[in-house]
């Protein structure tokens, strides 16, 4: 039963992550019909932020095949600071809905760590969109930071929510669990 619950919210997560890029592609792709002939370098914008969604949903998709297989994902040299920035830029969208201020912290050198990049993104995406969840509408603000040190590279994400509830401690580190 455990089991079976673990795959509902695994679904259930899926199809959250799979949903959203899917409803602002189509929101971005009819503004860019309706800017067709009044705007055309707007339309562009529109199209080229389209693509993007799909790219996220392509590495979506590869990451959760690599899961069903249990294969690793290949490891390459990764721009920390890239992937920072667009993971805020997936999360900006909901942030902006929240009334929530994304803030990045960068660090001044551009690090570079051998990691998978579309899962380093998920993972920032994830713990922004949880923080963007944790504040107080209208009065959150959000945090990425790097932080580096000549051996490790730091991610911080930090809100200025209420924090967690003392009795769901427990829980948080089992998969896909919320509250």
């Amino acid at each position: 039963s455990e089991k079976m619950a673990a795959l509902g919210r695994m679904s259930a997560a899926i199809v959250h992550e799979v949903s959203q890029p899917l409803a602002a592609m189509e929101a971005t792709l009819t503004a860019a019909e309706f800017g067709l002939s009044r705007a055309p370098e707007q339309t562009a914008a529109r199209l080229q932020s389209a693509r993007g969604l799909i790219r996220r949903m392509q590495r979506m998709t590869k990451h959760l095949k690599n899961f069903s297989r249990r294969e690793v994902a290949p490891l390459s040299p990764v721009e920390v600071t890239d992937v920072a920035r667009s993971a805020l830029a997936l999360a900006q969208p909901r942030a902006d809905a929240a009334g929530v201020a994304l803030r990045f912290a960068p660090p001044d050198s551009a690090p570079r760590v051998e990691a998978g990049h579309a899962r380093l993104e998920q993972v920032l995406v994830n713990l922004l969109h949880n923080a963007i969840e944790a504040v107080v509408p209208g009065e959150g603000e959000v945090t990425l930071s790097i932080q580096c040190t000549a051996q490790e590279v730091t991610l911080r994400v930090g809100d200025n929510g209420p924090g967690i509830a003392p009795d769901v401690l427990p829980r948080i580190a089992e998969p896909f669990f919320s509250t």
